[in-house]
């Protein structure tokens, strides 16, 4: 009786001091995006932003599924001209854009903190309803829908922790 008892004991001193091999959750800001290769940009992770885009789409109403990931530069519109990077997916029509402004540290994107929401740019126009960036007097940055007769721009807050 005593070895029975022995063998549970060790035996849930084993399963008790399994080592796991979880990776931590990372906050969405701290999710290297993609890096930049002199000029030639690549996404990190296009899984994980399919599955959290398309969530966050869907739960915005939208039942698109986002397929064209890819990281653009813009030079914004208004009164004080700056160079923008922006995360923007499309499906597959090319009638639902969204996209994320961009911060990039040495040669690594990450989501802009001060700018946490996406926009979503819905319209069908073949020239237009795009998303993109503007400033302000002051030179804070604003993503905008450009110009299309019938585009429709809301706004959806991303945030997510991500498994690694």
């Amino acid at each position: 009786m005593k070895h029975y008892y022995l063998v549970i004991l060790l035996l849930l001193l084993f399963v008790s001091c399994k080592k796991t091999n979880e990776a931590p959750l990372v906050s969405y800001h701290e999710m290297e995006i993609g890096t930049d290769s002199n000029g030639v940009f690549t996404i990190t992770d296009t899984v994980t932003l399919e599955q959290e885009w398309n969530k966050a789409l869907s739960k915005a109403g939208q039942s698109a599924v986002l397929e064209d990931f890819k990281i653009v530069t813009v030079i914004t519109d208004g009164p004080v001209k700056k160079e923008c990077f922006i995360l923007v997916a499309s499906e597959s029509k090319g009638i639902i854009k969204v996209a994320s402004l961009l911060l990039k540290r040495n040669n690594s994107f990450y989501f802009d903190p001060d700018n946490p929401a996406n926009i979503i740019c819905t319209g069908d126009c073949t020239n237009g309803c795009l998303p993109t960036a503007m400033t302000n007097a002051s030179g804070v940055v604003r993503l905008v829908c450009s110009a299309c007769g019938d585009c429709e721009k809301s706004d959806v807050l991303l945030s997510f922790p991500i498994d690694n």
